[in-house]
């Protein structure tokens, strides 16, 4: 993601929804959210608003870009509906796996079985096979597997290959033939090329192409870095110790106090004073905040980049993004709360504690109930008052500026509520 791509989507995520979303049949919106009434379930759009009267025993998301309709479950049977609520696909025993936008075809299965159907509901591939799945990389071919082999059919249903090889994989794989369309198959030592036609041509040499090593994210990240410093780093700040106990009174260095993730590692660890703790760059040694009675978490959000966006287009003050560009998750006596690096209070001391906090959210807890502080939105947090929320997913209003819908518990029931606070649901 480009850094522009990045502002932008920055920008458009803090907006707020000011009013009522139109919905336009077939149109891929994302925006019909899951509703419950006791125990049945339909549909509502972001402000609660009921579209499908809730009749279904659970519904999924539409995921609207991906693909073309949703998930329902009902007298112990899956299917699915179409925009227009309509059920298309009915009758199977597992949740049907759904196409991508523009191919109106789902996995379903039946007795253990497994095929495709098309939305008129119509066999397109047998429903015969132990496992069936899409290959996209390479005219959307379909793998099939049947008692340990696999096959092949054509995005169309065309039958490419009967269940023979051992493996297959896209053309696109390999040096040699990856210019070639369909796929390649192996029988024990040998490979084949497997045309559109179904014709298998012998390929005596297969080279991997070489791949980008994946860009290492937060999360993965955090498993095995959360704490860490480089050995070069820990030398650096041990160097710093003396000057910083007689210009700033620092009775200790935190090695295993590491906050601030940014550019793919920690940027500031812990210092102490009169039991007071504040954050120390790690690559300049300078102290970077006030002092606290404890530091939870540094998140810095880009927010700074977004203001200039938003005043060289001449954006309304009262759509501003409502947090700094950094904030600090800190504790003062028992209790937590949100500020600035320099102290200045984002939000009340309030909280028992935070935790799965990430870059975009931050679970709170007060007086045993959750809530959430969401960074990349307008509105205000949302109070604690759940057993257990969590983010469930975001909802494009476009491709630039996602709704953020949590799942929460309460009570033993589970449900669904907006960034703006609307619970999508009620208990009878």
């Amino acid at each position: 993601m480009t850094r522009l791509t990045s502002i932008l989507f920055l920008l458009f995520a803090a907006l707020p929804l000011w009013g009522q979303f139109k919905y336009v049949s077939k149109t891929p919106s994302r925006l019909y959210i899951p509703y419950r009434e006791g125990n049945l379930w339909g549909y509502c759009d972001t402000l609660g608003q009921v579209l499908l009267p809730p009749r279904y025993d659970s519904v999924g998301f539409y995921d609207g870009w991906y693909c073309e309709g949703a998930v329902f479950k009902q007298d112990g049977l899956y299917g699915v509906l179409d925009y227009d609520f309509e059920e298309i696909i009915t009758g199977y025993d597992a949740s049907p796996g759904l196409p991508v936008k523009n191919d109106r075809y789902a996995i379903v299965t039946k007795k253990s079985r497994v095929g495709v159907v098309n939305t008129d509901n119509l066999a397109f591939i047998p429903i015969e096979f132990d496992s069936v799945s899409f290959e996209y990389l390479d005219f959307w071919n379909i793998v099939t597997r049947q008692n340990g082999k696999f096959g092949l059919y054509g995005r169309y249903g065309e039958l490419r290959a009967i269940p023979q090889f051992d493996e297959v994989l896209p053309a696109y794989y390999f040096q040699e033939v990856y210019k070639l369309a369909g796929m390649v198959g192996r029988k024990k030592d040998t490979w084949y090329h497997i045309h559109a036609d179904g014709k298998q041509t012998v390929v005596t040499t297969l080279t991997r192409r070489a791949s980008r090593q994946p860009v290492v994210d937060k999360k993965q990240f955090d498993a095995t870095h959360r704490d860490k410093i480089s050995p070069a780093e820990k030398r650096q700040l041990e160097s710093l110790e003396p000057e910083l106990k007689s210009k700033y009174g620092i009775s200790k260095i935190l090695y295993n106090r590491v906050v601030g993730f940014s550019g793919g590692r920690y940027e500031y660890v812990l210092v102490q004073q009169n039991k007071k703790v504040a954050l120390l760059n790690i690559n300049s040694g300078n102290i970077h905040s006030a002092f606290f009675d404890d530091i939870i978490e540094m998140i810095g959000n880009g927010f700074d980049e977004v203001r200039e966006v938003m005043e060289g287009e001449e954006v309304g003050q009262n759509q501003h993004p409502k947090y700094p560009s950094e904030v600090l998750l800190v504790r003062e006596g028992k209790k937590y709360g949100m500020v600035t690096p320099k102290g200045q209070e984002v939000l009340p001391f309030v909280y028992d504690g935070f935790s799965e906090i990430s870059d975009q959210t931050i679970v709170t807890h007060q007086k045993n109930k959750k809530g959430i502080i969401h960074l990349l939105t307008h509105y205000p947090p949302l109070p604690c008052r759940y057993d257990d929320i969590r983010y469930h997913k975001g909802l494009p209003v476009n491709k630039l500026w996602n709704f953020a819908i949590y799942q929460v518990s309460t009570n033993g029931r589970t449900g669904y509520v907006g960034e703006n606070g609307v619970e999508y649901f009620k208990d009878k």
